[in-house]
């Protein structure tokens, strides 16, 4: 069985019905009106990609070359008795101007802790004076930066001669071995022949080898 509504009840729901129609048609106009007047979307940030710097051939060059130098220097083998004497002197010089540094600058301290102690003299009075000046000091700081480089060079120096050294170790060690093959069998050899002409001849090589 299903009533009617009554007359007041049908008529609010009629006008709540035209009510809820308005709100949703003013919705979607304030919403087509905010979208009329929403500005366009801005494009996207052009990303700018450097371009490689043009570099002149002559460069090319140079760094082939210093690249080829540097690829035959560190497969360099065995060096010759006149190479190894010339790295030897150049670390000879490298060790004398160290400990020359050394001396002058602990004589330099020497001198200047004789000014504190009392001592006179022109020579000394001119020293204490040009040491407590600026420009001394920014010349020491510079002297300072100049020897901390180059003791990294020097170290630089000392382990590609100890490289050198180890490969003409290696190397010395298989030319021996080589000559100890060879005299090994021409002694065999030797063992083997009669005596004569052939045999003397032999071990006369031998000897000289041996001798060598």
């Amino acid at each position: 069985m299903t009533g009617t509504a009554p007359p007041d009840t049908a008529a609010e729901l009629r006008l709540i019905r035209k009510e809820l129609g308005a709100i949703r048609r003013q919705v979607v106009r304030e919403q087509e009106a905010r979208e009329a007047v929403r500005p366009a979307p801005s494009p996207p940030p052009r990303v700018l990609t450097p371009r490689p710097v043009p570099v002149p051939q002559r460069h090319y060059r140079v760094m082939a070359s210093l690249r080829s130098s540097i690829h035959h220097r560190a497969h360099l083998g065995a060096m010759s008795h006149k190479r190894v004497s010339g790295q030897r002197r150049l670390a000879l010089w490298l060790t004398m101007a160290a400990a020359l540094r050394t001396v002058i600058w602990v004589t330099a301290m020497a001198l200047i802790v004789a000014h504190w102690c009392g001592a006179g003299g022109p020579f000394l009075h001119w020293f204490t004076s040009l040491s407590a000046t600026v420009i001394f000091v920014t010349f020491i700081s510079f002297y300072c930066n100049a020897a901390t480089d180059l003791a990294g060079f020097t170290a630089s120096i000392a382990a590609l001669f100890s490289a050198d050294s180890h490969a003409a170790t290696i190397t010395t060690g298989q030319l021996l071995q080589a000559d100890l093959d060879e005299l090994q069998a021409d002694v065999e050899h030797l063992a083997g022949l009669s005596p004569g002409p052939e045999a003397t001849a032999l071990s006369v090589a031998i000897k000289k080898k041996l001798a060598n």
